[in-house]
């Protein structure tokens, strides 16, 4: 990462380091049916904006998603979503699936909601399904949406 993309790796290293450390901060979501109920209990708790940055679109994930993409945007809230260019170049389509994405470097995926709420990744190897870690901390979610606006 260049030094232009300073607040996202200041955010991919305090990640990294509270998921290494087990730190509270971050807190498991779960994985497989519990981390998809996790996510339909966080999209209806979401009042105002859904940020998220994905390295790629995966239909059989966005189909299985599909029951709280759609009533995301029924009811309304502010939709931003940015996919790495790697990804475009080899997915001509993708603004096909998603017309208002944007295209740009992904560092690290994550998903702000209402500028109040993270939600990234847990660490590589913990389990076959994903998994993933959020946190209403303050200061990492206000640098989640820092680097949210460099991507």
């Amino acid at each position: 990462m260049t030094r232009a993309f300073a607040d996202t790796r200041r955010l991919a290293e305090r990640v990294r380091a509270l998921l290494s450390s087990g730190d509270p901060v971050l807190r498991p979501l779960g994985e497989g049916r519990e981390l998809a109920r996790a996510f339909g209990e966080l999209e209806a708790a979401t009042e105002r904006s859904f940020w998220r940055v994905a390295d790629r679109h995966v239909p059989s994930i966005a189909r299985a998603m599909d029951h709280l993409n759609h009533r995301t945007r029924s009811r309304g809230l502010h939709e931003r979503v940015v996919f790495s260019t790697r990804h475009a170049h080899e997915s001509p389509l993708l603004t096909s699936f998603d017309s208002g994405c944007r295209i740009g470097p992904v560092h690290l995926k994550m998903i702000v909601l209402d500028e109040r709420y993270l939600v990234v990744p847990g660490p590589d190897g913990v389990a076959v399904s994903g998994s993933a870690y959020g946190s209403d901390d303050p200061d990492l979610v206000a640098l989640a949406c820092a680097a949210f606006e460099e991507a």
